[in-house]
């Protein structure tokens, strides 16, 4: 006979299981409120590391997961972390954290979350873009270029969330992209730098002072490439912006100078040098490229129509008038250099060396009578004036070599000055000119140049 069981039910058994079971959710219940509630409390207090540690309690319980306001504390502290001013952790990855909590809360009650945003004024979200920038600033300012381009990938990183999410920001931060294209251009990473200087200017940037830089940088990174079409680009957009941007000019004349056209050359260090009356070396390199350009024993070429200063004169009418426009631009301009830079030897020597250049052709003219448009006598004057001015500099020339306060880069130059010297005294002193000839004769002879010995002072002692 089959063994038979019974089961018979019993009604305050259950009872008592089902009490035990509301009671056990209250309890837990209870201590969520607690965790959130103390979690809170530590955050309003910025206590940010033991509120780290109470977040972190809190969301490794299974029935938090899907608090929304649990993620948002998450979120905030993290931020908190991130811009930490001691930097114990604003080196850690609490900034990405932050961002990944922030989305989680979203995701459970975005509705939730924005009004917990909005009551903080966001802040949570702008002092971790705000606090990554600056430290992107102080990277750069203390030449970790590297860590800088980092620091300013992180801003980037929260201000594309904060524009996907709609509470601020522009789809293109200029100033943060301009940013970052210094750090990675002064980091050696020219790639990068060039496709971000490329958005900004393909954006338009202007107006403000420091985005001419976006400019300068692409056409001198043209120029560098030979890329003619680029560099016209770039330099004709960012004078349509910045009309007086000096570098802008610069590089423009540099190119010019690459290309060595004088006729283009000439007039736009014209308008440099107008521009900028007090810049040495403004004048300096005008003065250097007119001399250039002008003494030239090529009658064609020495007076084509780059040197006309008067807009009465032309090469066609009267050539020699261009070139005395030349010559005393040149005198000028090496003289402001002698008023900007009292004492500076190169200006003199270039002048003595000049005057002496510009005897030569009037001599060589005077000789073969082909003066046109002034009398003999006029050009006698002139070439007399001329000799003087030359010997002025050169004999103080000379003397700085004699003395060693300058010496010649090589005997060459020294026994070029003699024989300048020697020229320039032939007519109207035939006793210098010959003493400066024998000089120059003995040095051809092997002799050495009378360069006198520095004065040398002895040290005294204590007291002395």
């Amino acid at each position: 006979m089959p063994c038979t069981a019974t089961y018979e039910h019993d009604d305050r058994s259950t009872t008592r299981w089902t009490t035990l079971v509301a009671v056990m959710c209250l309890l837990l219940m209870d201590a969520s409120a607690q965790d959130l509630s103390r979690t809170r409390v530590l955050v309003e207090q910025r206590r940010w590391q033991e509120a780290g540690r109470s977040v972190d309690q809190m969301l490794s319980r299974s029935d938090m997961q899907e608090n929304a306001e649990a993620w948002y504390l998450k979120a905030k502290v993290c931020s908190a972390l991130a811009i930490d001013s001691t930097g114990r952790t604003s080196g850690s990855d609490n900034g990405t954290q932050s961002l990944k909590a922030f989305g989680k809360a979203l995701s459970i009650d975005r509705e939730a979350t924005e009004a917990l945003l909005a009551r903080d004024g966001y802040s949570p979200l702008y002092d971790l873009y705000s606090a990554a920038m600056r430290k992107g600033k102080r990277h750069y300012g203390n030449g970790r270029f590297a860590e800088s381009a980092e620091a300013f990938e992180e801003a980037g990183r929260v201000g594309d969330y904060i524009h996907a999410q709609g509470w601020g920001m522009h789809a293109l931060d200029t100033s943060l992209t301009l940013w970052k294209a210094m750090a990675l251009d002064r980091s050696g990473d020219t790639r990068q730098a060039l496709g971000l200087f490329t958005r900004l200017a393909e954006a338009g940037v202007g107006g403000k002072p420091e985005y001419a830089l976006v400019y300068r940088w692409l056409a001198k990174h043209a120029h560098d490439a030979g890329d003619a079409q680029g560099f016209e680009r770039h330099h004709r957009a960012g004078t349509e912006r910045y009309p007086d941007d000096r570098y802008l000019r610069l590089i423009a004349l540099d190119r010019l100078l690459d290309e060595g056209d004088a006729e283009r050359i000439i007039p736009a260090y014209d308008r440099l040098a107008r521009d900028e009356p007090d810049s040495y070396d403004m004048a300096f390199q005008y003065a250097n490229q007119l001399f250039d350009a002008t003494h030239s024993f090529d009658r064609t070429s020495r007076n084509r129509n780059f040197g006309v200063f008067s807009p009465g004169d032309t090469a066609a009418t009267y050539l020699e008038s261009v070139y005395e426009s030349k010559c005393d631009r040149i005198e000028a301009l090496y003289g402001r250099c002698l008023v900007l830079k009292p004492g500076t030897p190169e200006p003199a020597r270039r002048l003595g060396r000049h005057h002496y250049n510009e005897a030569l052709v009037l001599d060589s003219l005077k000789r073969a009578q082909e003066w046109n448009g002034t009398s003999r006598r006029r050009l006698e004057e002139r070439l007399t004036e001329t000799k003087r001015k030359a010997v002025r500099r050169l004999e103080e020339t000379l003397g700085r070599y004699d003395r060693a306060e300058w010496r010649p880069t090589d005997l060459e130059e020294y026994k070029s000055v003699l024989k300048m010297l020697a020229f320039c005294h032939m007519g109207f002193d035939g006793g210098k000119s010959d003493m400066y000839l024998s000089r120059l004769e003995d040095i051809e002879k092997g002799g050495k140049p009378p360069i006198k010995a520095a004065p040398t002072t002895s040290k005294g002692g204590r007291g002395s």
